[in-house]
């Protein structure tokens, strides 16, 4: 162990030199802890790989590798990374991959391509390994509470899951004002229902019996909006998206039908 002029530590290893304004503690080649010297409100507690407060006050690498940080201030948690540098050289901190506040609301940020931004597992082959529960909201059920808002990356709204006065509801962002080139739709909607095969059938991985349910290639054939190909090149049905070819079904049977009468 050594502990240098300024009261910094080093264990199996000389300690890096540090601001004049923190006291470092330094565990072999590249695991440090630090804090500023003197106790003061909004003072913040470091744990780092790779990365120490140099002499100047500007973190630094201290191998040529990528870096990791986290921090605890003002009651809040931050891990941070950095992309990989030349040691001794300035590190720039990305944004924080993960924050829990003082509040308890929890961020994190992904920054990667082909990636998701949160992965929540809980495997082991039985059905009762749940995923994620949300509870907010009133008591009674009241009101509206949002349990899912998503956005795009410009952080505009795309739709939300929300409890509506103790109805659940997923919803599409569809306010007029966000769209433009208005015009009624060239779906044919009792030719696309008429072509359209209800099938059953058995999920080849459950042996779960399906009764009543579609194609996922030939919806995408018919109505490309409410089926699709996702990265794994799997089919899949939007139900939410025949239901207007539904509606313009009807509307066409509802015309073919007062036509009738009118002609009776």
């Amino acid at each position: 162990m050594t502990i240098d002029s300024a009261g910094n530590v080093g264990i199996g290893v000389t300690p890096s030199g540090w601001a004049a304004t923190y006291t470092g503690f330094q565990i072999g080649g590249n695991a440090t802890l630090t804090s500023p010297t003197t106790a003061g409100a909004g003072n913040s507690f470091q744990l780092s790989c790779n990365a120490h407060i140099d002499t100047d006050g500007s973190w630094e690498y201290i191998s040529t590798d990528e870096a990791a940080n986290m921090y605890m201030q003002d009651g809040t948690f931050v891990f941070r990374t950095a992309a990989s540098g030349t040691a001794g050289n300035d590190i720039t901190w990305g944004a924080a991959k993960l924050t829990i506040a003082n509040s308890g609301q929890l961020t994190t940020y992904a920054d990667a391509a082909g990636v998701f931004g949160a992965v929540i597992q809980n495997d082991g082959n039985v059905a009762t390994r749940y995923g994620i529960k949300v509870q907010a909201g009133a008591d009674d059920a009241s009101g509206q509470t949002h349990y899912l808002g998503c956005y795009d990356g410009d952080g505009d709204s795309v739709g939300y899951v929300w409890n509506n006065a103790g109805t659940f509801q997923l919803v599409d962002a569809s306010d007029i004002r966000l769209k433009e080139d208005v015009t009624p739709t060239t779906i044919k909607g009792l030719e696309t229902v008429n072509a359209l095969e209800v099938i059953d059938f058995t999920r080849k991985k459950s042996k779960h019996r399906v009764i009543g349910g579609f194609s996922g290639q030939q919806v995408a054939a018919l109505c490309p909006t409410a089926g699709s190909k996702n990265s794994d090149g799997m089919y899949g049905v939007s139900k939410a998206d025949l239901v207007p070819t539904l509606v313009k079904a009807i509307q066409e049977l509802a015309a073919e039908v007062k036509a009738l009468k009118e002609a009776a």
